[in-house]
């Protein structure tokens, strides 16, 4: 029998919670393994945006998809109505991570309507 969400049925190591970062930066992502621990989280990442519409539209479950400005807004940005356009990721809490705090590229991540904007220094 398989599961809907997986091509074959899950291990006992297969993660609780898995994450989506879209991004390329190193110490966001070394920080973030390093709080959210095996085997009950798995983080994987994608460095380009293509590489994240394709994992977006593939069949793995994700809690969470965090996609950082850094890779250039107006192609993250367009992931969001992707990820809200799919059916098996409409509901998945969606965060931006900016530069800083208060400038254009935040107000711009607000405006397109994700769960949260988060800073570097957040």
């Amino acid at each position: 029998m398989l599961w809907p969400t997986h091509r074959f049925p899950p291990t006992c190591s297969e993660p609780r919670f898995r994450i989506l970062y879209v991004g390329n930066d190193l110490d966001l992502i070394a920080a973030l393994r390093g709080v959210l621990i095996k085997p009950d989280h798995k983080i994987v990442s994608c460095m380009d945006c293509g590489s994240a519409a394709f994992f977006l539209k593939g069949d793995p479950r994700y809690e969470l998809l965090v996609f950082d400005l850094e890779l250039g807004s107006t192609r993250v940005l367009k992931l969001i109505p992707l990820a809200r356009s799919l059916l098996h990721r409409n509901r998945v809490p969606i965060v931006i991570v900016t530069a800083t705090k208060g400038d254009a590229a935040e107000e711009l991540a607000r405006n397109a309507s994700p769960d949260e904007v988060l800073s570097r220094k957040d």
